[in-house]
């Protein structure tokens, strides 16, 4: 990151960071660590937008692909959680977890 001095008016200064356009930025915690298979791992399913991007539409797809691959894996349904922005708080974190999920598919997309 760089940071840029700009003149506002003719009385102030503020400041601008820039940002590395490739989208390259510094690690600052690790991710958790990853599962060697889906196989017997239950996965909960988070839907970020219920009407733009159909998630019963979508993750009944996903379910269909991850099942040919890892048929022992199970899901938790997007319907059993919150939905929309809230996926993004602790209580929904909390939630997931205390429902024994290994694995999370996080919002979906067409």
């Amino acid at each position: 990151m760089e940071k840029v001095s700009l003149k506002v008016d003719a009385g102030g200064e503020t400041g601008l960071v820039v940002l590395d356009p490739e989208g390259a930025h510094e690690i600052q915690h690790l991710f958790a660590k990853r599962l060697g298979t889906l196989d017997g791992k239950v996965i909960a399913e988070l839907a970020s937008d219920t009407v733009k991007w159909q998630p019963h539409r979508t993750f009944a797809h996903m379910e269909q692909e991850i099942k040919k691959r890892y048929p022992t894996a199970t899901f938790i349904p997007h319907t059993e959680f919150p939905q929309g922005l809230a996926i993004s708080g602790d209580e929904v974190a909390a939630a997931v977890k205390a429902r024994g999920a290994d694995a999370c598919i996080i919002g979906n997309a067409a």
